[in-house]
Order: structure tokens, then sequence, then C-alpha cells
């Protein structure tokens, strides 16, 4: 680990909670009136019935809320379920070492462009994942990279990276050894086991309306500068989610436009759907 990486191991939290509840409480001497004949006995919560029962009732915590960078009610709400809130995070945890090489390297080359094209598909997962700091963070590296402030960037990129590659240690935690095996990309592409009509089934999260609003920014960023580059990794971004069906229509004339090479005619499509 490096320095100033910190990790939210998971397996640390659960153990740190078992050693404060066995931690014997500290008993008080007091001077107790006598108690009258008639006064009726005291219920303790411990001999409540009632109370215990709501105390058996009460849920425990998904692994997942105790990850104290992850908001995983920003998440669920962003991925409309909790098994699609589970995939993505899974992609963002095997996406995540290519994404900090990349990212890396484009700061150290000083290539702002490209850092900027990175540091935007790095703020759409994360938010995406309920790691709504990070993607507050990477969002302002965005902005500066536009306004070409890069004092910002230089003393802000770190903080930023140390607070991405802590949550991954912890992420893979769960999902490290998953990464790269056949059943991992199989389910990032969508392909999983279980099949319905004959049809293997779309396992991929849903795209919500701020990565869609994202994307569509950033093609029309790409097709104003006839950026290829930015195109294309802008339509590989999104390969790992599925588009609501309403934005479907919209992103293969867009994809088509792109391949014939008419940047002006993306543009029109944009601006004729108000995007």
């Amino acid at each position: 680990m490096k320095k100033g990486e910190k990790s939210y191991h998971l397996g640390s939290l659960f153990e740190r909670e078992e050693v404060l509840d066995s931690t014997p409480e500290f008993e008080e001497t007091e001077i107790q009136e006598p108690e009258e004949p008639d006064s009726a006995p005291t219920v303790s919560p411990e001999n409540d019935p009632e109370e215990t029962r709501h105390v058996k009732d009460k849920p425990e915590k998904k692994w997942y809320e105790c990850i104290p960078t992850i908001d995983a009610s920003g998440g669920l709400k962003n991925s409309g379920s909790e098994e699609s809130f589970l995939m993505v995070l899974q992609i963002y945890t095997e996406s995540g070492r290519e994404r900090d090489e990349e990212l890396s390297g484009y700061y150290e080359q000083e290539d702002w462009e490209n850092y900027k094209i990175k540091v935007h598909a790095l703020k759409s997962s994360s938010r995406l994942a309920g790691a709504m700091e990070i993607g507050d963070e990477a969002e302002k590296l965005e902005m500066a990279a536009k306004d070409g402030d890069i004092d910002y960037i230089r003393e802000h990129h770190m903080p930023m990276m140390e607070k991405f590659r802590a949550l991954q240690n912890t992420l893979s935690v769960k999902y490290g050894k998953e990464a790269g095996s056949e059943e991992s990309n199989l389910t990032m592409n969508g392909a999983g086991s279980d099949e319905a009509e004959g049809e293997p089934e779309d396992k991929r999260p849903l795209a919500d309306e701020y990565l869609m609003e994202g994307v569509y920014e950033m093609l029309r960023e790409g097709a104003t500068d006839e950026n290829e580059s930015l195109i294309a990794d802008s339509f590989a971004e999104m390969a790992a989610y599925r588009i609501p069906s309403e934005e479907s229509g919209l992103m293969e004339e867009l994809r088509r436009s792109f391949e014939a090479g008419e940047y002006a005619g993306m543009i029109a499509l944009l601006d004729k759907n108000g995007k």
C-alpha cells in the first residue's frame, strides 16, 4: 500500500465491533432507597419481551453500508435496485486498476486533454457506485482541465487518487478474487448463466440520467472538436451499462454518424433531441 492510502478493510470493521461489544460495562455503586411494599416491579429492557423482539427485528447492516466513502442510499437510488448496485460496484472495482493507470499516466505526461476525458469517466462511474465525494472531486478536476487551471489539478489530483485507491482496496476484499475471471467477464458483458426464452439475461446496470447526461456532453464536445478518441472512449464507457429504452435509438444514431465521420450530423442529432 502506498503512503497516504487508507483501507477500509471490512474484516477489521466487524472485528472492532466484536471487541467493543465484549467490553464489560463499568458498574457504579448507588445508594438505593428501600422499595415500598406496594410498588410495582420495574421491567428492564433486557427482560421486556416486546423490547427484545424489536432488537431482534432490527435489520443488520449490509457490507457496503459499512464503507464510509460509499453513500449506499445514493448508489441504490442511482442504480435502481440492489442487484444493479452490486453489479455497479463490481464493475467499478474490476475497472479500477485500468482507470488508475490511465489517469495517472496522462497526469504524469501532462496530457490535460486526455486527462479531462478520463477524469470525467471516473466522475460518472464513482457517482453511479455511490462514491459521491470522489465523484465531486473528479468533477472539479474535470472543470479545472477544461479551464486550463493546471495549478488546481496539481494540488488536488493526488488527494483524490488516494481516496479512490483506498476505496478500491476496500472493495477488493469483496470483488478482488472475481476480477478477470471468466464468470466475472461474462457478467460484465451482460451474458450471465441465467437464460430466459433462450436469450441471455442482460445483467448490466441501467445507465441513469446523470451518466447519460455526461456521455451526451462528451459526445457533443468530441463532435465539435472532431476528437475521435474522445467519442470512442465515450461509447466504450457505456458498453458496461444498459442504455434506457428511451435513449437507445438516439445512441444508435449517434454511433452510426460517428462511424460515418459525420460530426456535424452528431451535433444536429444532439440539438434535435435537446441533449
